[in-house]
């Protein structure tokens, strides 16, 4: 019999090589994808977590299992190391292509034969985020530009659990935060009660979205009965070697319009391939067209596009990281210059009057003016577009709502270094939806019906929040306590070493969800003992100077100004945390 020791040791070891070598056959015999080395981490973590569910040990205890419940098993299998990250509107220069030239010479071509649907294959859909978004943007294009127009999209996937779940359009309600409000339309249903914090595609996107299992390397049904004007197939090719990318983009091609357009990924090419097509875009590639020429057709890298003038954006935050993380993001390569920051509404009122600006970026909790105050006071017609970044969420009802009254285009949470490529592309993607719109948004009741009231914090006895300052900085922290009021938990400030001692020596936070908030700099031995209380949500304040108390930077949830510690805490308890 295993110890509970051993069985401990065992847990944590990663699964050997000849499971690896096993399960990866197996999924390929049944898939087609290429399981190499780069993938083995990433099987060896998702098998393990698979064997922690089922209450397995050790690798013979699974490799059991997988024998013994071979069907269902497989099964499994395939969907856990054939499913990965997507997000709505990912890749979002693929969806400016289709706005500036693929559905512009779609809608000619189609106006000449007499016809009014767009057809699209979404060919490689994992849950629905891409069938949905393209959805949602087709839906907003025709409603401006081709009302007469309609579309139909078809989702296909390798992975049957995938295809289910994209087919029964269920999403959390985080996940459609990244959706710019325009889009948003009134095409998603929120749930309530214990579902509350999903959403569900109406009928008005869902009418026009089917769905089918489909390996692209033993293609079937709709996908190669019929003709597509759009076909996307992104960040797949990686999983599949040279000959299959060649087998699966001739099956791609040979469902693609005359005037269609096959879309890969960003970082996909068909260079060197002997393919019949051409590049159109970034990794967007057509039939070749029909000329006189002997040469053929190219599938090289198209040259990189003569920039437009960068868009010139000012920057309006009380945070340095959040400020550097926008200069990392808002490049010049990528069409953007950041002309001007402000660490409050006031400053950005004055520099505003000598800045020629195209865009801003807004927080909302700042010194000495909000930026819903800045709003209220300073938006009026002419004004620069602009899109909130904040840490405050979408889901907070009053606050965006505000904003969005007072002439914010849109929302988007504040990115941090673990989110920073997916929040970048939002940030991205929002600011270039604001510079086209050149007006604030209409979506006001969409984050109405997709927010929830703040509500009041349950079970308070359960929950305690720490705040720990130099003495230097205690009269901040008894302002924090008297802007946090008396109606959520227990708040205590520790300050002093004997305040510290006593703190410690009652272990009051024992079994209780813990929030600590540091102001600036602490002794290291008190940062030292703070780490130690391993709390639920650990809040530094951000400064433009280097902390000297670098292991509780590591342990942070959130490192943020001063004027965001009471909002920032106090959501937390809200959203019940354990």
């Amino acid at each position: 019999m295993t110890s509970p020791s051993s069985r401990s040791k065992l847990a944590s070891e990663p699964v050997n090589d000849r499971l690896i070598d096993e399960i990866s056959k197996l999924v390929n015999s049944l898939t087609g994808i290429q399981l190499g080395e780069k993938q083995r981490s990433m099987v060896s973590s998702r098998v393990k977590k698979r064997m922690s569910t089922l209450g397995l040990h050790t690798d013979a205890d699974y490799s059991a299992h997988l024998r013994a419940h071979a069907e269902t098993e497989t099964a499994y299998l395939v969907s856990l190391l054939t499913t990965h990250h997507t997000y709505f509107f990912r890749e979002f220069a693929h969806f400016e292509h289709l706005e500036k030239t693929a559905l512009p010479g779609l809608i000619k071509e189609k106006k000449k034969v007499g016809s009014k649907k767009i057809t699209v294959w979404s060919a490689a859909c994992s849950t629905g985020q891409e069938v949905y978004s393209l959805a949602m943007f087709l839906d907003y294009y025709f409603s401006k530009h081709a009302p007469d127009f309609t579309y139909e999209i078809l989702g296909t996937d390798v992975d049957p659990a995938s295809v289910k779940a994209a087919a029964n359009g269920v999403f959390r309600a985080k996940e459609i935060k990244e959706v710019p409000l325009q889009f948003l339309g009134r095409h998603w249903a929120k749930g309530t009660g214990d579902i509350a914090d999903f959403v569900k595609v109406k009928s008005t996107l869902k009418a026009r979205c089917q769905f089918e299992a489909m390996n692209l390397l033993k293609p079937s049904g709709r996908g190669i009965s019929q003709k597509f004007d759009l076909i996307f197939c992104r960040n797949v090719f990686i999983y599949f070697n040279t000959e299959q990318i060649k087998s699966i983009t001739k099956t791609l091609l040979a469902s693609l319009a005359d005037s269609g357009a096959l879309y890969l990924g960003v970082s996909e090419s068909l260079n060197g391939l002997g393919l019949p097509c051409e590049i159109v875009g970034p990794s967007i590639y057509s039939h070749p067209k029909k000329s006189s020429g002997e040469k053929p057709q190219s599938t090289a890298p198209v040259a990189p596009l003569a920039m437009h003038q960068a868009l010139r954006v000012f920057c309006v935050d009380d945070s340095p990281t959040i400020l550097a993380l926008l200069k990392k993001i808002l490049t010049t390569d990528l069409g953007f210059e950041i002309v001007g920051t402000a660490t409050n509404g006031l400053e950005a009122a004055q520099k505003l009057k000598t800045l020629k600006v195209d865009l801003m970026t807004l927080d909302i909790h700042m010194p000495e003016q909000t930026g819903l105050e800045y709003l209220k006071n300073s938006y009026k017609p002419g004004h620069p577009p602009v899109v909130m970044i904040t840490s405050v969420s979408r889901e907070d009802a009053s606050l965006p709502m505000e904003c969005l009254r007072a002439g914010a285009f849109d929302y988007v949470e504040k990115p941090s270094l673990a989110n920073l490529a997916t929040q970048a592309d939002e940030i991205r993607m929002k600011l270039k939806l604001a510079a086209k719109s050149k007006h604030s948004s209409k979506g006001h009741d969409l984050v109405s019906a997709f927010s929830k009231q703040s509500g009041a914090v349950l079970n308070i006895s359960s929950k305690l929040r720490v705040i720990f300052c130099s003495e230097e900085d205690r009269a901040k922290a008894l302002k924090l306590v008297t802007e946090l009021g008396d109606h959520g938990p227990a708040t205590s400030v520790v300050t002093n070493t004997s305040e510290a001692q006593d703190f410690f020596s009652r272990r009051a936070w024992v079994g209780k969800s813990l929030s600590v908030i540091v102001f600036g700099d602490v002794a290291p031995e008190l940062a030292k003992s703070i780490a130690q209380l391993n709390p639920d949500q650990l809040i530094l304040e951000d400064r433009s100077q280097r902390t000297r108390n670098p292991e509780l930077r590591v342990l942070a949830t959130e490192i943020i100004p001063a004027t965001s510690f009471a909002y920032t805490s106090s959501e937390f308890f809200k959203r019940g945390a354990a």
